[in-house]
């Protein structure tokens, strides 16, 4: 399974923000039901970042949520983001593609609350 985030983060809030960010990054790389985990900013908004991560299943995700470094970054949300973050789960069809046969690399996206 696959999830995106975007958050808009204050300003001031940046580099605490991105500290956070990468050692989240970092842990989830150690896990082993993780497949990929990477941080971004957008180009023309330094102050909005992207998280990317693809786990085996929900359950490691949802399980990594309860970790250090997780907590971490939901402790800063209130204070560090000038709105709410916004995620996505989407999924892997490239994975899919592989068991079922179907030849397309379409993602589909699923907007959560």
């Amino acid at each position: 399974m696959g999830k995106l985030t975007r958050y808009s983060v204050k300003p001031e809030s940046r580099e605490t923000f991105r500290k956070a960010m990468t050692d989240y990054v970092t842990q989830a790389r150690d896990e082993k039901g993780n497949i990929q985990a990477e941080a971004f900013s957008e180009q023309d908004k330094d102050s909005v970042f992207w998280l990317i991560e693809r786990w085996k299943d929900r359950s490691e995700l949802q399980r990594f949520g309860d970790s250090v470094p997780a907590k971490a970054v939901d402790a800063l949300k209130p204070d560090a983001l000038d709105a709410k973050e916004e995620t996505y789960i989407v999924k892997d069809w490239s994975r899919s593609r592989r068991s079922s046969g179907a030849g397309h690399h379409e993602q589909k996206t699923n907007r959560s609350p």
